[in-house]
């Protein structure tokens, strides 16, 4: 039997598709090689940028603690007098305390003084960021 030609059209259009789906193209391991290595880049970048986010988050914190420190220190001491300290931390922490009289427009007992106490913490490096506390305290 000769085939006849329909049947030999059909041939012909089947068999590529047989052979077509047999394994990736190089364009298609490369395209998928690139999303991948986009995907990780991106990655990379999340992990480092949490980093830093928590190194600077932990700068706060110890800037926040050792203001805190140093307002409790001077309002605890005995006798609180105008003036001002400053001084840096072993980790690097500059702080700096300073007492001035504070006027009040009203005063209804004239042997009570009131002072303003600003105690600022501020880190190293480029990024100075700085903390600040401030409270009045009136002493008898």
């Amino acid at each position: 039997m000769l085939p006849t030609e329909k049947n030999l059209r059909e041939m012909a259009v089947q068999a590529p598709d047989k052979y077509a789906q047999a394994g990736f193209t190089l364009l298609e391991v490369m395209a998928a090689i690139a999303i991948l290595g986009i995907g990780i880049v991106m990655i990379i970048q999340l992990f480092s940028g949490s980093l830093g986010l928590v190194k600077s988050s932990d700068d706060y914190t110890r800037k926040v603690l050792l203001a805190r420190q140093k307002m409790t220190e001077t309002l605890s001491s005995g006798s609180l007098k105008e003036g001002s300290a400053n001084g840096v931390t072993e980790g690097g922490l500059a702080w700096a305390v300073e007492v001035s009289p504070y006027e009040l427009k009203k005063v209804e007992r004239a042997e009570s003084k009131v002072f303003k106490v600003v105690v600022s913490a501020e880190g190293q490096g480029p990024r100075k960021k700085t903390y600040t506390l401030t409270t009045l305290k009136a002493v008898f």
